[in-house]
């Protein structure tokens, strides 16, 4: 086999492998803001500092605190430690420093006054595509020190704004996901997957629709959240790898390349 063979092969292989990893990266990341809650709303890191608001976006940024039923709801965020001990939570695993989110009900321990039903949501500028498929959502899901979960909350995926009603939504957030919340910890936090699935007719729907996510606690006790990551075959692509159509061009270009290398070397040899 000559050199202009295997260039032309190794070429193809290329091309061909590249048009295999842009078939098989169908799940598309949904760009959140402060997905982590680490926004900086004056909380000294590992102090146990927490700030909370009725409404608005103030005290979780990125988010907005909805309220329910014509009441305000209380969220808000944490900047939780873990070592002297902390009064919240005594473990680092699956929540990343210094801060997470906290959406309450009456938010107990956190000796705030009696609340209401509160929720934390935002839209993105991310659409559903219209295919069948299905959304993953994952997060960690916190339960602080002497308490223990509710189980009413809820994750919502949104369309424009407003809930995605053709998709089987909303999933129990303490019992929908991987772990229960009744096996987390107090003290701890626990990494949730939760799955969605649309099928074709509740997908064609929801096509062209703007990408939104909720997370609702009704709970006397506070559900507190870090590391929320939103992905799905049903939403428009938001990345650089070359789409299938542009394949074919990638792939002369290559072998294009192939024999510039080729001819190169055979006139180095004729020298």
């Amino acid at each position: 086999m000559n050199t202009m063979t295997r260039s032309m092969i190794a070429a193809g292989g290329l091309a061909a492998g590249l048009a295999l990893s842009a078939h098989d990266a169908a799940a598309t990341v949904v760009n959140l803001n402060n997905p982590n809650f680490d926004a900086s709303v004056g909380l000294a890191p590992d102090s146990d500092q927490y700030i909370t608001a009725n409404t608005g976006t103030v005290a979780v940024p990125g988010w907005t605190i909805n309220g329910f039923a014509g009441t305000t709801g209380t969220s808000g965020t944490l900047a939780p430690n873990y070592t002297s001990p902390g009064v919240y939570f005594n473990t680092t695993p699956n929540w990343s420093a210094p801060q997470v989110g906290a959406i309450g009900g009456t938010l107990t321990p956190l000796g705030a006054a009696a609340g209401n039903p509160s929720s934390i949501s935002q839209n993105t500028s991310q659409t559903f595509s219209g295919s069948a498929g299905t959304i993953t959502l994952n997060l960690s899901l916190g339960a602080a020190l002497g308490t223990t979960l509710g189980t009413g909350g809820e994750a919502l995926i949104l369309a424009n704004g407003g809930l995605a009603l053709g998709t089987g939504l909303p999933v129990n957030l303490e019992t929908g996901g991987t772990v229960l919340g009744a096996a987390i910890t107090p003290g701890t936090f626990a990494a949730e997957t939760y799955t969605f699935t649309l099928n074709g007719v509740q997908a064609a729907a929801l096509a062209g629709d703007t990408v939104g996510i909720e997370l609702y606690n009704p709970d006397t006790t506070a559900v507190f959240i870090d590391n929320v990551a939103l992905s799905g075959t049903v939403f428009t692509a938001a990345s650089s790898i070359p789409e299938p159509a542009g394949l074919p061009l990638l792939g002369i270009a290559l072998l294009g390349f192939a024999a510039y290398h080729y001819r190169n070397k055979t006139k180095m040899l004729a020298l």
